[in-house]
């Protein structure tokens, strides 16, 4: 004879066999939600340091094209002084 308890709301619920195999279930896919979970923060961490590494990297590049134009600029400025002092 199976035993059967009623829930709440009048659901009939197998006791015993049922359960264990519920419980066995439910205990496997926390393992597999554990094991996804650390996955997960271990990829978080590796996008935090290849973000702080572009960010680094655009840094040094808007700082390498602000040296390239005021460079450019001083240059123009004193091509333009020559050419007015030969003329």
């Amino acid at each position: 004879m199976r035993r059967v308890g009623k829930g709440f709301s009048g659901v009939e619920t197998p006791l015993f066999e049922g359960m264990l195999a519920a419980r066995q279930l439910a205990e496997e896919q926390v393992q597999a939600d554990d094991a996804v979970a650390a996955a997960v923060q271990e990829n978080i961490a590796e996008d935090k340091l290849e973000i702080i590494k572009l960010k680094v990297r655009v840094k040094s590049l808007e700082r390498v094209n602000k040296v390239k134009s005021s460079k450019l600029r001083r240059l123009r400025k004193v091509g333009a002084s020559k050419r007015i002092e030969s003329s």
